[in-house]
């Protein structure tokens, strides 16, 4: 099936970094039953995963096919707010009166900024977001480096804190529908990878996201799993539990994307 690794299998040739101290908790619950365990991520801890990966199979770039999915639900231990500091990624603690309101957290991804994809929470309009960021300089005719689709989080649970979501990203290069994000088992946007509205192909070339470039190979690069480094906007620690993180070296297909919500 093309997957690269399930990273939730630990001890199955998956190495990585523990950065903060996040703890093992309750899985998934859905279809009546608890599916195995996730990992309590907890933004004033600055906790995050950075995976071992310092060879290529995570390294896509512009012309790759590849896919992300992840389990996610939004939590936050000692305040009952998801949500991080408005002034400081250095303070996760209530929220400023004052700051920045252009935030994210990361959920899952490579990179922060430049050379970099994921999937991240736009914290202050709700959104889901998926996407991939070149390197300098910024694309000729394009804005900026980030290429990003975003969608609303699900009706009845906007914050993701009620219970655990099913996002998957998949990345085909070269399609009008080439990025995609699917939520619960449902596609729920597209955006092309290819003409002119692609920042990093034809005449707009000149910035191709690359993540196996030298600025990636450090450890605050590595393909990770929480903590802050998003595609775009102010970055936020992420605050919550994480489960089944994988990996394919393909866009996945609407019935696969079913096949791993319906059966975690």
């Amino acid at each position: 099936d093309s997957m690269l690794t399930d990273l939730s299998r630990f001890g199955y040739n998956n190495s990585g970094s523990v950065i903060g101290s996040p703890t093992v908790s309750d899985g998934i619950e859905k279809w009546g039953k608890t599916w195995g365990k996730s990992i309590l991520i907890v933004s004033k801890s600055r906790d995050r995963i950075d995976f071992n990966s310092t060879n290529d199979d995570f390294n896509f770039g512009t012309g790759s096919n590849f896919s992300l999915s992840v389990w996610c639900k939004r939590f936050d231990i000692s305040t009952g707010s998801a949500d991080p500091n408005i002034s400081s990624s250095a303070n996760e603690s209530a929220p400023a009166a004052t700051g920045s309101t252009n935030r994210a957290q990361s959920i899952f991804g490579r990179g922060a900024y430049s050379d970099s994809y994921g999937i991240d929470y736009h914290v202050d309009t709700r959104k889901i977001r998926v996407g991939v960021n070149g390197g300098n300089p910024v694309p000729a005719g394009a804005s900026s480096k980030s290429y990003l689709l975003s969608v609303d989080a699900p009706t009845t649970d906007a914050n993701l804190t009620q219970s655990f979501h099913h996002i998957v990203f998949t990345y085909e290069s070269g399609s009008s529908t080439g990025m995609k994000v699917y939520v619960d088992g449902e596609l729920k946007g597209t955006k092309t990878t290819t003409g002119t509205d692609f920042p990093f192909t034809g005449s707009n070339a000149g910035g191709d996201f690359v993540t196996s470039s030298a600025a990636n190979a450090g450890t605050g690069q590595r393909l990770h799993l929480g903590g802050p480094h998003v595609v775009g906007s102010s970055q936020r620690h992420f605050s919550g539990y994480l489960q089944y993180p994988r990996v394919y070296s393909k866009a996945i297909s609407q019935d696969e994307v079913w096949s791993l919500y319906t059966k975690p």
